[in-house]
């Protein structure tokens, strides 16, 4: 879930430098809507956006601009002396909008499309890869890229792998004594949560004493936090997106579930700090492929964002900014890439960048990371602190 760059001439790159230093070699140049397929030289070359711009999800559009923003200040509006264009339609993280909103930008010859919610992306995938056109996608949800397609690349961690690792690591702290209850929505990223981290659990040896799941529109989840309450859990992983769990981390304390909280990436976003509060959220722990002190390049990365947008980035914001740097760069290194879709799927499947905010990046066969990041954070007084990282190990 979800819920970045001024040019210079390419120079190679070295494992050794840092974010800032290894994306200004790269010299991208780079601008915000047209040409996939066959373009001219001098033509513009378009990458669509089918992202939440409007309902609830809303922000996760709002990071993705600004993640481009960040991205065409730092590299200029230009590649190759081509105009690079964002063509945007509004996918609202609902599957049949996300259907619409891909069949939009489709229609504008992108060379890749990047959508945010598992629902979209599940919906979106077929569409694009009929058209031979590949999906960059936010979502945590393991099956997209398990499935063969090879239309379909994420650069952030899965939940496959996060709560592979977060589950036997959520047991390790409670000890032997812990008694689990998980509640999660019913989207595909909800579900597809549920079972991982279930299947995390059950890797070390412990069944969830209560489950239970709504509906992502409901606010009232009281049922579901009184069945965990009445089977006596102490420890309680509670999914949803980000205004969701918080939400029902506020019910949970209101009804006195006596348990220690656990959640998602989601719970890292400032959505959730605001809708929870500070104390609450204090309270919490997440898992999260990004926070903003785990590296030096985080660092760099996170103190360029709040200059430019006056808040500090999370999870999502270093996942779209890795899109668009990584995006940009697949066209700065690769000419021929700009010519088509298949041609820029080719050459983005190769791509190996150094340093970047979540660490050295390149995909692995299914289109996801190769260097996996997991960390565990936890809110101090309204700034995200980092409690533990996973993976990887030597990173400890």
């Amino acid at each position: 879930m979800m819920r970045t760059s001024h040019g210079r001439r390419p120079a190679r790159l070295s494992t050794k430098m840092t974010a800032a230093g290894a994306l200004a070699a790269l010299a991208l140049a780079v601008t915000g809507c047209g040409g996939g397929a066959g373009a001219a030289k001098d033509s513009a070359v378009t990458i669509g956006l089918a992202a939440p711009y409007s309902g609830s999800a809303a922000y996760y559009g709002e990071w993705l601009d600004q993640a481009w923003q960040l991205a065409f200040d730092e590299f200029g509006h230009n590649v190759n002396g081509r105009e690079i264009k964002l063509a945007k339609a509004d996918a609202k993280c609902e599957p049949s909008a996300a259907v619409a909103a891909t069949r939009s930008v489709l229609a504008e010859n992108p060379l890749s499309i990047i959508t945010i919610c598992s629902g979209d992306t599940r919906a979106a995938l077929p569409i694009a890869s009929a058209k031979k056109v590949p999906i960059v996608s936010g979502s945590y949800d393991p099956s997209l890229t398990a499935e063969g397609n090879k239309y379909i690349f994420r650069v952030q961690t899965h939940d496959g792998v996060t709560n592979q690792v977060y589950g036997k690591w959520i047991l390790g702290r409670a000890g032997q004594n812990a008694k689990i209850g998980v509640i999660s929505d019913t989207t595909p990223y909800g579900l597809a949560n549920n079972k991982t981290i279930t299947a995390g659990f059950a890797a070390a040896g412990v069944t969830p004493a209560a489950s239970a799941t709504y509906d992502s529109s409901a606010t009232d989840y009281a049922g579901q936090l009184l069945a965990l309450k009445r089977a006596g859990v102490n420890v309680a992983y509670l999914e949803g997106y980000d205004l969701q769990a918080a939400r029902i981390v506020k019910q949970a304390n209101q009804l006195g579930l006596d348990a220690k909280f656990y959640f998602p990436t989601t719970a890292s976003s400032d959505t959730f700090l605001q809708t929870a509060g500070t104390d609450l959220a204090n309270k919490v722990i997440y898992s999260t492929p990004f926070l903003p002190e785990w590296s030096d390049a985080a660092k760099q990365f996170s103190q360029k964002w709040q200059k430019r947008f006056g808040t500090l980035p999370n999870a999502d914001c270093a996942s779209f900014y890795t899109m668009a740097v990584t995006m940009l760069t697949t066209l700065r290194n690769n000419p021929d890439a700009g010519k088509s879709a298949e041609a820029f799927t080719t050459a983005y499947r190769n791509i190996k960048i150094p340093n970047l905010p979540m660490g050295d990046f390149a995909f692995d066969p299914n289109g996801d990371p190769v260097n996996p990041l997991v960390i565990a954070g936890t809110w101090e007084n309204g700034q995200r602190k980092l409690v533990d990282v996973l993976l990887p190990a030597q990173a400890k």
